[in-house]
């Protein structure tokens, strides 16, 4: 809701800080944000408007920092609404690792997290959109930020590559030594970018790279558990219409599947299940690629039925959500997609085997967009992720007498994805 100047309430506009800070390296997300329009007025042409915003939001967390004091006390009342709100969403770690950190029970973590969150959006608010003050308020209304209380954006050069190069190098050894291979292959010349963009980036990169996947391998050092189909009962299968045609095209199939699985139907052998809230209007609402509601549901199915769904594409009207498909392949661990085909008559009669979750896809809209000019992906091989699959290939041909079977990879093009 806003007043009738057309400013934002206290409640609305505190809403919207704390969307930005969850997005706070989201380059999308941040550059169509309400606050990146109001903040770009201030900022004026310095930098774009999600670069703007980022900046404008780490240096408000700065302002929690106790004056006077320059190393941060974890067991000090003063310090709690820093560290908290720096340690979420600058450093990227979790409230429960927080409330361990800082010693707090969660109930009492959440409580000073939204005190914080209130604090650092009335000072946006209040600078944002600054009352009018009289003469003999205008020489106290300074403060070591600007003396018109605006943000000051001070783009302290540094340079990235030396930055990168240095975070790879500790952590390679790491990576190497837990079966995992860590490729990054930065652009030919180097760029400068902001310091506190730079600050931030080798924590986000040892959390999104190397920490949850190093995570990824041990559980599948673990083993899988395969589901035996011939001793359950009963099949559920998932049906989720999905948007646009796909309600109509999932419909159709439905209908086929009750028809060839009628008798199993009938002896409660099968049961299906209809699954709400895949559509692009819910996932947007929810600025999730899977609602957590609809991953639930998900996971209560043996096997699905999907129709399609929408991946927003630049110009349309959603946010910048992951493709659903490869969100549930990464969230269910669907590491194989297996395709038959067959074409009698050209004597075709093959089985593909495509590795579903390494290389691109399991590191999926985590990226990090540094600059307009400079932007990095990731791209991620395992041991493991890698001899399931083949495994896989080869165990289904032995069952199946096939005496064949091709492994194709695009090496001659991308030449680090290779398996060692």
């Amino acid at each position: 809701m806003t007043d009738i100047s057309g400013i934002p309430d206290t409640p609305e506009f505190e809403r919207l800080v704390r969307d930005a800070l969850a997005n706070l390296f989201d380059q999308a997300a941040l550059a169509t944000h309400p606050l990146a329009t109001l903040v770009s007025r201030q900022a004026g042409a310095q930098q774009n408007r999600a670069d703007q915003l980022r900046t404008v939001l780490v240096e408000a967390i700065e302002w929690l920092r106790p004056a006077g004091e320059d190393e941060p006390q974890p067991n000090s009342h003063g310090w709690r609404p820093y560290l908290l709100l720096h340690s979420r969403y600058v450093d990227g770690v979790s409230l429960q690792q927080i409330g361990r950190d800082l010693c707090v029970s969660q109930r009492q973590l959440r409580r000073d997290h939204s005190r914080a969150v209130q604090a650092v959006a009335m000072r946006l608010r209040d600078s944002l959109y600054p009352t009018e003050a009289g003469p003999e308020d205008e020489s106290a209304s300074g403060d070591e930020n600007g003396a018109d209380g605006s943000f000051p954006i001070n783009a302290a050069p540094l340079d990235f590559m030396d930055l990168l190069h240095g975070v790879v190098a500790t952590l390679q050894r790491r990576a190497e030594s837990e079966g995992a291979q860590l490729k990054v292959v930065p652009p030919g010349r180097s760029r400068r970018v902001l310091a506190d963009h730079a600050r931030a980036l080798p924590r986000q990169l040892h959390r999104l790279v190397v920490e949850e996947q190093l995570h990824r391998v041990e559980q599948m050092k673990k083993g899988q558990e395969w589901i035996d189909y011939a001793q359950l009962k009963p099949i559920i299968i998932g049906i989720i219409g999905g948007d646009g045609i796909g309600p109509f095209i999932a419909a159709e199939a439905r209908s086929v599947l009750e028809f060839v699985l009628k008798e199993e139907v009938e002896s409660g052998k099968v049961e299906m299940r209809d699954i709400e809230g895949l559509t692009i209007e819910n996932r947007a609402a929810q600025n999730k690629s899977i609602p957590d509601d609809v991953l639930e549901e998900i996971k209560k199915c043996h096997v699905t039925l999907k129709g399609p769904t929408t991946t927003p594409r630049k110009g349309d009207p959603w946010p910048n959500i992951e493709s659903c498909n490869v969100s549930m392949r990464r969230h269910l661990d669907l590491f194989a997609n297996v395709r038959p085909v067959k074409v009698p008559k050209e004597g075709i009669d093959w089985v593909f085997f495509r590795e579903n979750t390494e290389g691109a896809y399991i590191m999926g809209s985590k990226g990090v967009n540094i600059t307009d000019d400079l932007a990095f992906d990731f791209t991620v091989t395992t041991t493991q992720g890698a001899e399931r699959i083949i495994r896989l290939a080869f165990e289904f041909a032995k069952k199946n007498n096939i005496n064949k079977v091709t492994i194709v990879t695009k090496v001659a093009l991308v030449r680090s994805m290779m398996v060692k």
